[in-house]
């Protein structure tokens, strides 16, 4: 066996699962290089921020452990990076309970971008109406559109007042610096 593995060394370092595993690609290792950085909303700690990390530059993962180990908390923040990063999410789970608490622990600001879908039953999920739904999705879409134009409203103001308050700045230390060079031993 360790013949086998040393005569086949470059294969082993070059198969796509040793690679995702250990990262010796240098596709891989320049791809945490050029990481992006995610979003917080909510407390973590090291390992839930390496894996809100890995998933905001694109790896997929499984989230498993027992309760209390903070994978709400840790959902809820990647839901947020992803959002912040433009992404859509689709957030699954077979137990109603858990979305409503990733749900619960999303900031309200960010629930207005999210489209919940739940039911305890088939005969639930059976009366859920497409309609209602897209009436639904229309309104987070329209809201989003619309706060996305207030906001560059917004900036575009404060962009216009900060150009007239430094002109006024710019201008006030030019007289200043007139001012004090006529009044000294240099205008003599």
């Amino acid at each position: 066996m360790y013949y086998d593995i040393r005569r086949n060394k470059d294969k082993i370092y070059n198969h796509p699962l040793v690679n995702r595993i250990f990262k010796y690609n240098n596709d891989v290792l320049n791809k945490v290089v050029e990481s992006k950085i995610p979003s917080f909303v909510l407390p973590y700690d090291s390992v839930q921020k390496d894996i809100i990390s890995r998933i905001v530059n694109g790896e997929s993962l499984v989230i498993k452990g027992p309760p209390g180990t903070g994978k709400t908390l840790t959902i809820a923040n990647i839901v947020a990076s992803l959002l912040d990063n433009n992404k859509k999410i689709l957030f699954s789970s077979a137990k109603k309970s858990a979305l409503s608490e990733v749900y619960a622990k999303l900031p309200k600001n960010l629930r207005k971008f999210c489209l919940k879908l739940d039911s305890e039953s088939e005969t639930q999920a059976s009366s859920i109406n497409p309609i209602e739904i897209r009436k639904d999705l229309k309104k987070i879409l329209d809201y989003k559109e619309k706060e996305y134009n207030e906001d560059i409203e917004r900036i575009t103001s404060d962009l216009n007042h900060n150009l007239i308050d430094n002109k006024d700045a710019i201008i006030n230390v030019n007289k200043y610096i007139d001012f004090a060079y006529s009044n000294s031993i240099y205008s003599k």
